[in-house]
């Protein structure tokens, strides 16, 4: 058999969470702190008063008749790939970030080697 859910719990509990939060504070503060209250006092209250119980909150278990795997797929951007020329050549080079349509480039002079 099934037994009812009892709100009284709750209901003194957030009564009594408020007086207790309405004590706390001044101002803005003292109203938050009267809700804060309020809010816990009524878990709390409704926590005692139905621990144990059974109850029925419209939640139903049924067995599974068919279920599949589903693959998906997420197209992310890592990196680019960029191409660019500089003094009549073509360099590519990898990028983390998009350079836009231009790039800055270091330029390392070295002495030539016969």
């Amino acid at each position: 058999m099934q037994q009812q859910r009892g709100a009284g719990g709750s209901v003194v509990g957030g009564i009594a969470g408020a007086l207790l939060g309405s004590q706390v504070g001044g101002g803005n503060g003292k109203v938050a702190a009267a809700a804060a209250g309020a809010i816990a006092g009524a878990v709390v209250g409704d926590r005692i008063e139905n621990n144990g119980r059974q109850y029925n909150n419209g939640v139903q278990e049924q067995a599974v008749r068919q279920c599949r795997n589903v693959d998906s797929f997420e197209s992310r951007t890592i990196g680019y790939d960029v191409t660019y020329e500089y003094r009549g050549q073509n360099y590519t080079s990898f990028m983390n970030r998009d350079p836009g349509n231009r790039i800055r480039l270091r330029v390392s002079v070295e002495p030539d080697q016969y």
